[in-house]
């Protein structure tokens, strides 16, 4: 039997690509512009769809086409050495003719990216001489070998070097893994080295000096201001190192997004994540969707992804109304996080938390008492109690409700000390019925 010459394969499977496409964008068009990026097993579309009349119209979100069909397109396109396309843009007439562009070294446009292992998997698959590599190809698989902290590290001294050579030039990472740091370098004369200590303070070192002084001046502490970092011929400092054009609490849901997507092991359409802070403790849910079912998925357990959800609190504090308490993302394969965050229900937590978790939680993210929900002053009500009086209120709630479901940390029961006469009274929240209980621990119910 004789193998399907390469060129009809690929007429094929963008016939069929294209077919699929048409098929699921809805209503009348005259055009749809199509593009779609792959690496490993992750995509990112965008469409656009050009009506009847002109009219342009963006589709959200994008149809994609099966990933069986791209990756067999990728695979017949692939040729030894050069490796195959990671952008595909392909613009369908409602005549049927298809028209098709491939990048096979442009960076492909994620907005959340996939991360450095699948660049890595990807290369295995569909193999590039070294010198075929773009300089972000190569940066992506220098990072496959680093930690995430290690990652972050690296980005910062790729920024400074950037930013005083004026452009994008390529550089090379290398772990130190005894500092704790890195060392991103600009191999050629006149460029220098930046090495990027843990608390991200950083040292430069021109090209003149030996890899060995630099690091024995590194480690002594020297560091160099990172204003100093500025583009070739300009007097003075022009700002602020740049950073990408998305706020703090962007870049950490980014991070969360991430490592969730590489923390599963199989193939997934969307990635629901539901994660409950208070007082360091976390309560998380997560759950994948591949093929229209619904099935249990990993929650990653790096540390970038722990460390980008306790500075998700700090980052969105704001002072006098504190920060969330609840936070839910959703996504899919290669695009931006849906992240919405809930500031004012209760999380639950089970077993449920002792009161004195959300004491210590509000010392750390304060909120004026006009701030704090109902739910939030009853926690913190009983957290202020002795002992003693703890002892008396929980006669009194046991009282009023009997014993609570198992789990469940809603029901409210505000409490009213009575110092003289060393007595509570407990409220519940739901009836408005009162329990008043002695020193003796007598209880009684109130009008």
């Amino acid at each position: 039997m004789t193998s399907e010459p390469p060129l009809s394969a690929q007429a094929r499977l963008i016939g069929t690509v294209a077919a699929e496409l048409a098929a699921a964008v809805p209503g009348e068009w005259e055009r749809v512009d199509f593009e779609v990026s792959v690496v490993d097993r992750y995509t990112a579309a965008r469409c656009r769809v050009v009506r009847d009349g002109g009219t342009v119209a963006q589709i959200t979100p994008a149809p994609r086409p099966p990933a069986d069909s791209l990756a067999e397109l990728r695979a017949a396109m692939h040729t030894p050495g050069a490796g195959t396309w990671f952008t595909m843009r392909l613009t369908v007439t409602a005549a049927g003719r298809a028209v098709t562009d491939f990048s096979y070294d442009d960076e492909p446009g994620f907005r959340v990216p996939p991360g450095p292992e699948a660049y890595a998997r990807d290369l295995a698959r569909f193999p590039r001489d070294a010198d075929k590599r773009p300089s972000w190809l190569r940066e992506q698989l220098a990072d496959a070998a680093l930690t995430p902290r290690q990652r972050r590290l690296a980005g910062l001294g790729r920024a400074l070097l950037r930013r005083a050579a004026g452009g994008d030039v390529p550089l090379a990472v290398t772990a130190l893994p005894e500092d704790d740091a890195v060392v991103v370098a600009h191999r050629v004369r006149g460029g220098g080295s930046v090495y990027v200590a843990p608390d991200e303070t950083v040292l430069f070192a021109g090209s003149a000096a030996s890899p060995h002084e630099a690091i024995e001046v590194f480690r002594s502490g020297r560091r160099t201001p990172v204003e100093h970092f500025r583009p070739a011929g300009t007097a003075t400092a022009p700002g602020p190192v740049p950073r990408p054009p998305y706020t703090v609490p962007d870049r950490l849901t980014e991070t969360l997004a991430t490592e969730l997507a590489a923390a599963q092991p199989g193939e997934w359409d969307r990635i629901r994540f539901t994660a409950s802070v208070v007082d360091g403790r976390t309560q998380t849910h997560c759950l994948a969707e591949h093929g229209g079912m619904p099935m249990p998925a990993v929650v990653a357990t790096t540390a970038a992804f722990e460390e980008a959800l306790a500075e998700l609190r700090a980052a969105m504090y704001t002072p006098g109304s504190g920060t969330w308490f609840t936070v839910r993302l959703t996504f899919t394969p290669g695009d931006l996080a849906e992240a919405a965050f809930d500031h004012d229900d209760e999380p639950l937590f089970l077993p449920p938390l002792v009161p004195e978790a959300y004491e210590r939680d509000l010392a750390r993210f304060p909120r004026e008492p006009g701030k704090q929900p109902t739910w939030l002053r009853v926690r913190l009500s009983w957290a202020a109690l002795t002992p003693r009086q703890r002892q008396l209120a929980e006669r009194g709630r046991r009282f009023l409700e009997g014993p609570p479901a198992f789990g469940d940390s809603r029901l409210l029961f505000p409490v009213t000390v009575l110092p003289e006469e060393e007595a509570v009274v407990v409220t519940s929240s739901r009836t408005g019925q009162k329990a008043y209980v002695a020193a003796d621990e007598t209880v009684r119910a109130l009008p």
